[in-house]
């Protein structure tokens, strides 16, 4: 999901699609994944996605990440 925020800008939410960040940082895929292929592919096409929109990255035990892979604390003011 994109979600673009005042402050922030683009913020990029993912569920599972990596379990934890070395996963994520390693295009690393668990054991039980049906397919190794399109896990990867997926992976690859989110952060291609990611790297375009210059976006913040959140998922299942990721913390946000910059395009940078730097872990950043988002601070939004209405």
């Amino acid at each position: 999901m994109l979600v673009r925020l005042k402050n922030t800008g683009n913020v990029l939410l993912t569920g599972d699609l990596a379990h934890f960040r070395e996963n994520y940082d390693n295009n690393q895929v668990p054991s039980w994944n049906t397919s190794r292929a399109d896990t990867l592919a997926s992976l690859d096409r989110f952060k291609q996605i990611a790297r375009n929109l210059k976006a913040v990255v959140d998922g299942h035990h990721l913390n946000f990440l910059d395009s940078n892979g730097y872990v950043v604390e988002l601070r939004e003011r209405s």
